[in-house]
């Protein structure tokens, strides 16, 4: 069963210089976990405080890996007060 999040992060415009290169070094390093399907995170057209996420791994057990994984880096620390709106689907 695939696990699929999709959503959106909001990033202050103040704070993009010290968390755009986290995020960048976040996505390469998920990018390489095994059971990652696909990742991907981008700027808004109109808003640009406002990111869009998208995220596929191939079970749970990936998921979980990923988010335990993520919020230990450097972006999961700098970035754990920041509004996420994300919504998690089993296929």
């Amino acid at each position: 069963m695939t696990v699929k999040l999709n959503g959106t992060i909001r990033i202050p415009v103040n704070q993009q210089a010290k968390m755009l290169p986290l995020m960048e070094d976040h996505i390469a390093a998920t990018l390489k976990e095994v059971g990652n399907m696909s990742f991907a995170i981008t700027q808004d057209a109109t808003d640009p405080e406002i990111f869009h996420v998208s995220e596929e791994f191939v079970d749970q057990g990936a998921f979980d890996f990923h988010q335990k994984r993520g919020g230990a880096s450097p972006w999961g620390i700098e970035s754990k007060e920041l509004k996420r709106d994300f919504k998690i689907s089993r296929d």
